[in-house]
């Protein structure tokens, strides 16, 4: 659950620290929370969507990159299985054809 994330784990995802707790209270994980705030979603905002963001993250989850990596890729403009796919083939999201450079 949320609140039994240790406390780094939301800060190496670059959670702000000031919406920590907002998540948290809406039950978000780190990694939920930090592609929700990546988005442009607030703990205000992510009341109304919080199936979609789940949803969402649950597919990174299922490719195993639920991490600052994955976000990186999820940043760059790629879904979670042509991230793995390209990820495991020795590409970068900067290097990787497809995507928006200069994302992140």
């Amino acid at each position: 659950m949320a609140e039994g994330s240790p406390p780094d784990a939301w800060a190496a995802l670059g959670v702000a620290p000031d919406m920590v707790a907002g998540w948290q209270q809406l039950g978000f994980d780190p990694f939920t929370a930090a592609m929700g705030q990546r988005d442009g979603f607030t703990p205000e905002m992510a009341d109304h969507d919080r199936r979609q963001l789940r949803a969402a993250a649950d597919t990174w989850r299922r490719e195993g990159m639920a991490d600052a990596a994955g976000l990186r890729w999820h940043e760059a403009g790629f879904g979670a299985k042509e991230a793995r796919r390209l990820r495991d083939a020795g590409e970068t999201p900067e290097t990787a054809p497809g995507g928006h450079r200069g994302a992140g």
